[in-house]
């Protein structure tokens, strides 16, 4: 088995949404559903063209409008259908239903997807297709298809269609609307725009042609555009047509949009598809050097993880100070939304792969720090509070119990940039731009708090969602709360960081977000005082206030992988002990220094059985701490609930596209789990733990400026110092310092 490819062999009708969402390409900025060159009949197809960062706006209506609900719906827009490719013989349409011999490969080692099929028409005679995808990753704002076709057993005429579909529909809803075109030699100039948020997309496309005799013609009807190429081919001759897309937006933030996608598509017109495909091949090559993991004895692990982290850079916005939605530019599901996921499960592989990355996944944060302010301001309260779901910043969820409640994403948003600094020590970015958002944030958690008489005037969290989004307007739930403590006290080292480094940056920011030392003290004793229960009788901490005085359950009449929400009225789900993910288990991942080994292994067996994993979210994370308590069939088994969620369609939904945090969570669970990897303010350290079912795995991991491989077996561990002057760190209690001296250890 190749590892690097996917291979669909034949066209399963009941499963081409699924399909589509596996064959997706993206570079961060444009994302393409993999939906077939051709139109399909007959069954559901689910066509995408994305621009990240680029949606549409309509206003909620509530029977009952409250203080602070969200205003307005947001979601990402289907944009100019542009891939779309039909060959004809003797006016018969090979449509998918009568396509034989038919191959499609995700290539993740080549960045592509090549397809090749035969068509056989009424009289016997027979085509030859290939084609290839590429999406851009050098030049992200173009992509590119070569539609290739051979006569194979006759001579004569064969026509190739290209069309372009000008406003396509997203969710039954046509969102866009055509402000401008213009046909011109072989291709259409294009600009659509949103129709309530005003948003422009332009498009440049054209064609080069080449092979056999050939006439051309287009058409321009208001619905689409269409080139249509008649090709008089000689037996075993072909036609081929290369088919060059850009795109720009108003994200980019130019003047001229269509000005830009016309300079663009030109130029990648005359490099050339050949070349394009060549230097889209080598920065894979390229990025697979670093970011690779290598499995050995298992096929089929190892393509999944593959899988997943193909997807992962594919998402990647390198460009705009945009970051990534719950399924990213993969489908409509989550609307583009940007959610909690980015900073906890997608920035730990981008940070230790190519730490660089993560800034402008960060830089999305404070883009929108001024909506966030606004956030705070709705609900009464000083400082920033990031919405829960949104594109640009603005609150839009409905679920105002299971999302505005969740303010431990104010935390969450700290901890990734207490993370990053640390591996990159960029304190240019903290100081500039990192460090107001943490004082914004931290002013609203500390005053959503308070100092409560009746539990030895400890500082408590009331009314709040955690990350088990089945338990909700719940007091002091334990991850948030521990979460705030990491908030207020980093602050505060920011802050005293600041006056010794940056005193006038920090004066400043003093002045700007309105500090003083009275704010200063309250983070310090709300910090220290912060509340938390263990509960002696069970030996765990109590995830929030109620939680294990709730109506016990029969997880066996509980469906597994399901959200089960809308099974329940909330006033029984609310009372019921049932976890839609790790809670109180991912608080002992995330900040694992603070507690017991016997504290964790306790966690994990109480709360572990009554979980659902409704959330993709949740096996990861399961599977880490399985691995670190010893539970290896646990941390076995949870692993492959990630790996292979969209490759088997586990829950069902990944017709609406990839579950992009579950792909982060593979890489967790594989260098968290299986490799033990911890960072933590103490250094990093690794504890070697593979499963039975691999004979060894190969990494690399960034620290600090330098990069280090690791090459682990069952009977030892080998680290070498790949780029770097040093790194140190401890493998499995042992401390470890590699240098160009000592540049390789076994262990």
């Amino acid at each position: 088995m190749n590892k690097k490819i996917l291979v669909e062999n034949t066209i399963d009708f009941t499963d081409i949404k699924h399909i589509e969402s596996l064959f997706a390409l993206g570079n961060g900025y444009i994302g393409l559903r993999g939906t077939y060159d051709e139109t399909i009949t007959g069954a559901e197809c689910d066509p995408g063209m994305y621009i990240n960062g680029i949606f549409e706006s309509e206003p909620l209506h509530h029977l009952w409008p409250c203080k602070g609900f969200a205003e307005n719906e947001q979601y990402t827009v289907n944009l100019p259908d542009w891939r779309i490719f039909e060959v004809y013989i003797d006016g018969e349409k090979a449509t998918a239903q009568a396509l034989c011999n038919h191959v499609r490969v995700l290539d993740m080692e080549q960045g592509c997807i090549n397809r090749v099929f035969e068509f056989t028409n009424s009289k016997g005679k027979t085509v030859s297709v290939e084609s290839k995808r590429i999406v851009d990753m050098t030049d992200v704002h173009s992509a590119h298809i070569r539609y290739s076709v051979q006569a194979l057993n006759f001579a004569g005429e064969v026509e190739v269609r290209s069309a372009i579909v000008k406003n396509t529909p997203i969710n039954g809803k046509i969102t866009t609307k055509t402000f401008y075109e213009n046909v011109r030699e072989q291709g259409l100039q294009l600009v659509v725009e949103t129709q309530r948020t005003k948003m422009q997309v332009a498009s440049s496309v054209v064609h080069t042609i080449t092979g056999a005799e050939y006439t051309v013609s287009s058409s321009n009807e208001e619905a689409a555009y269409g080139l249509h190429v008649q090709a008089v081919l000689q037996k075993e001759e072909s036609i081929t047509i290369d088919k060059f897309a850009s795109f720009y937006s108003t994200e980019d933030k130019l003047e001229d949009l269509l000005l830009a996608a016309n300079e663009a598509v030109i130029k990648n017109q005359k490099i050339g598809f050949d070349a394009l495909a060549a230097r889209q091949a080598e920065f894979w090559h390229e990025y697979w050097k670093n970011a690779d993991v290598e499995i050995e004895g298992n096929e089929a692990d190892q393509q999944a993880v593959t899988f997943s982290l193909f997807h992962l850079r594919q998402q990647l916005p390198v460009n705009n100070h945009a970051s990534i939605g719950a399924t990213g530019l993969t489908g409509a599901n989550y609307s583009g939304k940007v959610f909690w996921d980015t900073e906890m499960y997608l920035m730990p592989y981008y940070l230790y792969t190519n730490p660089e990355s993560c800034k402008g996944l960060l830089m999305y944060r404070y883009k929108i720090l001024d909506k966030a302010r606004e956030r705070a301001a709705q609900l009464g309260a000083i400082g920033a509070l990031y919405s829960w779901c949104s594109i640009d910043g603005e609150e839009t969820s409905v679920v105002f119990e299971a999302s505005t409640a969740e303010y431990h994403i104010n935390s969450d948003v700290a901890y990734a940039i207490w993370r990053y600094c640390e591996v990159t020590e960029d304190w240019d970015f903290l100081y500039q731009y990192g460090a107001e958002i943490l004082f914004e944030t931290a002013k609203f958690m500390a005053h959503r708090g308070c100092f409560v008489e009746t539990k030895d005037n400890r500082f408590c969290i009331n009314a709040v969602c955690g990350p088990d989004e089945y338990a909700c307007g719940v007091n002091n739930n334990c991850y948030t709360n521990f979460m705030v403590q990491f908030h207020l006290r980093y602050a505060l080292k920011v802050f005293e960081q600041m006056q010794a480094k940056a005193p006038k940056l920090l004066a400043n920011l003093i002045e700007k977000v309105s500090l003083d030392d009275k704010e200063l003290m309250l983070w310090k004793e709300a910090s220290d005082r912060m509340y938390y229960h263990v509960n002696e009788q069970l030996g765990i901490y109590e995830q929030d206030d109620s939680f294990v005085y709730n109506d016990a359950v029969d997880m066996n009449t509980i469906p597994r992988n399901y959200d089960i929400r809308m099974m329940f009225h909330p006033l029984d789900l609310w009372r019921m002990q049932v976890l839609k993910q790790a809670d109180v288990v991912l608080l002992n991942f995330v900040l694992g220094d603070k507690f017991t080994p016997e504290e964790k292994k306790a966690n994990y067996d109480y709360y572990e059985p009554k979980t659902n994993h409704g959330s993709s979210l949740s096996a990861a994370v399961h599977s880490i701490m399985a691995n670190e308590i010893g539970y290896l069939e646990d941390a076995y088994k949870y692993f492959e609930s990630s790996a292979f969620m969209d490759i088997d369609d586990y829950k069902k939904n990944t017709a609406g596209g990839l579950h992009v945090a579950c792909l982060g969570g593979v890489w967790m669970s594989v260098v968290n789990g299986f490799l033990g990897m911890r960072m933590y303010d103490s250094g990093l350290s690794f504890q070697i733990n593979l499963p039975k079912q691999w004979t060894s795995c190969k990494c690399k991991i960034c620290y600090k400026g330098s990069r280090i491989s690791i090459y682990a077996k069952e009977e030892s561990t080998t680290f070498k110092l790949e780029s770097g002057a040093q790194m140190a760190f401890v493998v499995n209690g042992q401390p470890v310092v590699l240098d160009m001296e000592h540049s390789e250890v076994t262990i």
